[in-house]
């Protein structure tokens, strides 16, 4: 059976007389479901980027020991005339490019959540772990060249 535009006017008046109308009642209960389960998928969203975010902070703290134990180290070995400060200063400019690579994957988080989906954010989604392997790579090359018994 096929209703044509006629039926559905006279439907339409039919509801309208006995005080339906148009009016869309909405079912609050499905309604509060869906916001509810609205909210906790911007909470998840959320806390993923801000664990990340606030992961690499910590790691940062723990650098700027690392870096003052270097400085020391350094100070030493020119104390013991084993160089000069510029002998050793390629040690504190590693430290502070690790530092300053930390503090760039930090920030990938909070531009990556206020980002539109799409290709760009798809792309530093995926530059991301290369970026973090290359650091983690470069830390480790460090870690062994600067925990040598002095």
């Amino acid at each position: 059976m096929q209703v044509t535009s006629s039926c559905h006017f006279a439907l339409y008046k039919i509801y309208e007389k006995r005080g339906l109308g148009s009016k869309y009642k909405e079912n609050p209960g499905i309604a509060q479901e869906a916001n509810s389960l609205k909210a906790r998928r911007a909470l998840e969203k959320y806390l993923h980027y801000y664990e990340r975010f606030e992961n690499h902070n910590k790691s940062l703290k723990m650098e700027e020991v690392q870096r003052e134990k270097i400085k020391t180290k350094i100070e030493d070995k020119v104390s013991r005339h084993e160089g000069t400060w510029i002998d050793w200063q390629y040690l504190h400019e590693a430290a502070s490019l690790l530092t300053k690579c930390r503090y760039t994957l930090q920030y990938t988080y909070p531009f990556a959540y206020y980002m539109e989906g799409g290709a760009e954010k798809n792309l530093v989604g995926k530059a991301r772990p290369h970026m973090a392997e290359a650091r983690n790579t470069g830390h480790d090359i460090f870690s062994s060249s600067t925990n040598k018994p002095s």
